[in-house]
């Protein structure tokens, strides 16, 4: 299949982010129409279904699922490459990837999908994810780069999410040390809750660098989204308090 190259490095790195939240591993199934990754990160504590689609005529029967346990070395592969697209094939236990303008082609061996554990079944983390899909927000780009440089002076342990008169505070907090909020109106009916999730949470908005969809709810997980054209992310976030 012919990919996007420079979407399918975004796509790669929305995976496998930096920081505690950080893939070292994952399950990665193929098929025709694209690549589908669902993995549990930081022992549990964040979820993660993503999707990219590969748009083509081309029928392909076979469901292909592959480990890889070292994403990061995955990924490096790619900065390698300067073509716009790049063919990716399957062939017996190796994946080749290859320029469609020139003959730089690269082949790796595949790990065998049940070297990579996952502790949840992907259909439980599934419906996790579509669970806490409620009541989304859309959190545009400035709100986003302001949530990213607010998150990113601090270097806080917690981010609290307050839904209060159709407003969400979002405050970093370091120990007893040091506490910032940041105000973000809400266009539509969101119940009042507070959730609380690990500071780790702005490593998944400094990956996607731009808006998202954010889900508050107290009682379920913090939901946090996006998608374009080539692909779809969601992530939720385990919470350690929530209350209405």
């Amino acid at each position: 299949m012919v990919v996007n190259r420079m979407a399918f490095e975004k796509f790669l790195d929305l995976v496998i982010l930096k920081g505690d939240l950080q893939s070292k591993e994952a399950k990665i199934t193929m098929c025709s129409n694209g690549f589908e990754i669902i993995n549990k990160l930081n022992s549990g504590m964040c979820g993660v279904s993503a999707k990219f689609v590969v748009k083509t005529t081309e029928v392909d029967e076979d469901i292909h699922e592959f480990g890889i346990t070292d994403m990061v070395g995955f990924r490096k592969i790619f900065k390698g490459f300067k073509a716009e697209s790049l063919n990716i094939v399957k062939s017996a236990n190796k994946l080749v990837i290859s320029s469609t303008t020139d003959k730089q082609k690269v082949s790796i061996t595949l790990d065998k999908a049940e070297y990579v554990a996952i502790d949840s079944p992907k259909e439980k983390i599934i419906s996790v994810i579509e669970s806490a899909r409620k009541h989304l927000v859309e959190v545009s780009d400035d709100e986003a780069k302001e949530l990213i440089s607010v998150g990113g002076s601090i270097d806080s342990s917690v981010i609290t999410f307050a839904v209060k008169d159709h407003e969400i505070l979002v405050t970093f907090q370091k120990g007893n040390e040091k506490e910032i909020t940041f105000k973000m109106d809400v266009g539509t009916d969101v119940d009042d809750g507070v959730v609380s999730v690990g500071g780790s949470t702005i490593e998944i908005i400094n990956s996607i660098k731009s808006g998202f969809m954010l889900g508050v709810n107290a009682g379920l997980p913090v939901y946090i989204g996006t998608s374009n054209e080539y692909y779809t992310v969601s992530y939720v976030l385990a919470p350690f308090r929530s209350s209405k």
